[in-house]
């Protein structure tokens, strides 16, 4: 039996996940736009609280891409290099991001970036 390897079977999940919850997408940087698929989370964060002890909570949204499918692109071109202020429509949702900062990653395959709805 060989030996239990952890980042294998991390990998391999992530790549499942990716493929049931990736929803197809358009990056658009400049006039050139290349398909690609996304997964997005939203999560409500802390920002502080008021004087009379009301909460402040801010919406923070970021966008998950497979870095193997941003290095072998579906379109059959070069790979993919996320930048900021890069553009991704997502239009089952008929929404649309502009990147502003990459997330450290937490292991193999998955891409984090924090975005902001156009």
């Amino acid at each position: 039996m060989p030996p239990f390897d952890m980042a294998q079977l991390r990998a391999q999940s992530r790549r499942q996940v990716d493929d049931l919850a990736a929803v197809p997408a358009v990056l658009t940087r400049g006039d050139v736009d290349r398909p690609i698929t996304v997964r997005w989370k939203g999560k409500q964060a802390l920002a502080g609280i008021e004087d009379d002890g009301a909460l402040l909570v801010s919406r923070i949204e970021a966008l998950i891409f497979n870095a193997e499918k941003l290095a072998a692109p579906s379109d059959g071109g070069p790979p993919i290099v996320l930048a900021r202020n890069d553009i991704v429509t997502i239009p089952s949702v008929n929404a649309a991001y502009r990147l502003e900062t990459p997330e450290e990653t937490d292991g193999p395959i998955n891409v984090y970036w924090m975005v902001a709805r156009r």
